[in-house]
């Protein structure tokens, strides 16, 4: 009997414990990556779950927001993707919804592509920064503050080893040997500005 126990709590021990990439969207979350992906997209078909095979009422392509979730500090990535149809084929992306939480719940900042990884931001990443301006500012700390280390120049090559944290109505990143950065570092390439 006492080993039936064991099995039971370590069973339960190992559904506990789910890999950040793994975790599972909340509903307020997911309604807020839904509706700014729509938002961003206009005539789109945005779905949460699967896109179907074959283009639904002429739309010119499927965005699929899927489960799956990296939670940071008040911010998000979810998962998803995109099937652009043709003339009787289909195509398709991976993409990234990233959005930050605060007192009022989850805001969507915007959606980057597959295509443009070596610019995604993510933990663990290298990435380039591309902010459409000369240079962006980074801090010591996440959050606008007196705490100005210098700034990073666009298309400058640098390594993502902290983040997603959302605090001042944005969402932070920091980078090897800089310092926190906001999401805009990022943005040039991103889907919505």
């Amino acid at each position: 009997m006492p080993r039936l126990l064991v099995v039971l709590v370590a069973a339960m021990l190992a559904l506990s414990i789910v890999p950040a990439a793994a975790q599972v969207a909340d509903a307020a979350l997911w309604d807020a990556a839904f509706h700014g992906v729509q938002a961003d997209f206009p005539g789109w078909d945005v779905r949460l779950g699967d896109c179907p095979d074959s283009a639904p009422d002429g739309t010119p392509a499927c965005i699929s927001i899927s489960e799956r979730v990296t939670y940071g500090v008040d911010a998000a990535i979810v998962f998803g993707g995109v099937s652009e149809y043709g003339d009787g084929f289909t195509t398709g992306a991976a993409m990234f919804f990233y959005l930050y939480a605060d007192a009022e719940g989850w805001h969507y900042v915007n959606t980057m592509a597959i295509q443009n990884s070596g610019f995604l931001p993510q933990p663990g990443r290298d990435a380039r920064t591309n902010s459409a301006g000369a240079c962006t500012e980074t801090h010591a700390t996440p959050g606008y503050g007196d705490d100005v280390l210098g700034c990073v120049s666009d298309d400058t090559a640098v390594a993502v080893i902290d983040g997603p944290v959302g605090l001042d109505g944005v969402i932070w990143w920091q980078l090897d040997g800089y310092g926190w950065v906001t999401h805009d570092a990022f943005r040039g390439y991103a889907r919505r500005g």
